[in-house]
């Protein structure tokens, strides 16, 4: 197999990546194709990202963040051809549709993290088609609209999916229903409300990020029914105690963040110590008093505790400290 002088030179700097051991460069045995490859000039390396070899050097992840845009092309066309890509990143408005579409074609890709692209709905459509994802983060790709994300749905593998922007609305909550295997959502900095979020609620999703939205009190209910959530991310929310009332009582949740919600008050404390299973809580820059702080001590299972911006006294700490044998952390 004889590549172009470009490919070459891509392919080259590609497979002169990163060891798993993070020794020696390591080189998987590519036939012809890594023959002509090594034989191009690494004086080009600044051209290309970085592979880790995995596996025992059958599998890749490939790192194409620091490319420069002009040399993206070569770059990802040296990708499409280094064997066994599960994992590809790539970053910057330069990547485009016509940057990750080769890309979100490899049939072996398991892992796809596209960070401020100018992506659109097409390369949505083409990695629905090819299906073959468990993990997706997709941040700032502001052209992407609700008829891209419908393409989700075809992801019945996905295990993990991260979205923000502001294009980014309760739309989505429908593309997600149908995904059996879905465990981790990160909706970060979207535009959800919460409003329509009961088309997930019997999904197995255990890891669930809200932050930063103006998620509110009318989705907690359907958030409580979640049969397999253990950690919920709440901060910069809209939720205050009569939304925190949804959770009384939870048995599943081993991780709550209420940062910076300041309707969180002394009102919710019997709520927050009637979820024994709870290892770690966030109690940061909420309207929580050292009295209520003091009440949390029916939390036996408790490792760690942020209660930034509350005032908290040592002593009180240090009673919650005697009280809770489990408590490792404490962060005032």
């Amino acid at each position: 197999m004889k590549l172009s002088p470009a490919l070459t030179m891509g392919l080259t700097l590609l497979v002169f990546g990163c060891s798993r051991d993070g020794g020696t460069d390591v080189a998987p045995d590519l036939g012809d194709a890594a023959e002509n490859a090594l034989e191009a000039d690494q004086a080009l390396a600044e051209i290309a990202g970085q592979v880790m070899w995995t596996k025992g050097n059958r599998t890749a992840s490939v790192d194409l963040r620091e490319v420069a845009p002009e040399d993206l092309p070569t770059a990802v066309a040296a990708t499409v051809m280094v064997p066994g890509v599960e994992e590809v990143q790539l970053k910057g408005r330069a990547v485009d549709d016509t940057i990750a579409l080769p890309v979100s074609g490899i049939p072996t890709l398991r892992r796809l993290r596209l960070t401020d692209t100018d992506v659109t709905d097409t390369t949505l459509k083409k990695i629905g088609e090819v299906g073959n994802l468990q993990l997706l983060h997709v941040h700032g790709a502001q052209q992407i609209t609700a008829e891209g994300l419908r393409s989700l749905s075809e992801l019945s593998e996905l295990k993990d999916l991260s979205l923000s922007g502001d294009n980014i609305d309760d739309g989505v909550i429908a593309s997600l229903a149908g995904l059996t295997e879905l465990k981790k959502v990160r909706l970060r900095g979207t535009a959800i409300t919460g409003d329509n979020i009961a088309p997930i609620g019997d999904t197995p999703i255990e890891d669930l990020e809200l932050a930063e939205t103006d998620f509110g009190n009318a989705g907690m209910a359907d958030v409580a029914e979640m049969p397999e959530l253990t950690k919920l991310n709440l901060w910069l929310t809209k939720i205050d105690d009569q939304g925190l009332q949804s959770l009384a009582g939870n048995e599943r949740l081993t991780s709550l963040n209420l940062d910076n919600l300041p309707g969180i008050t002394d009102a919710s404390i019997d709520v927050i110590a009637s979820m024994p299973s709870l290892t770690f809580l966030h109690l940061g820059k909420t309207a929580v008093t050292a009295d209520g702080v003091e009440r949390l001590d029916k939390l036996q299972k408790l490792e760690k505790i942020h209660v930034t911006n509350l005032d908290v006294p040592e002593e009180v700490l240090q009673r919650l400290r005697d009280r809770i044998p489990s408590l490792k952390e404490v962060v005032n």
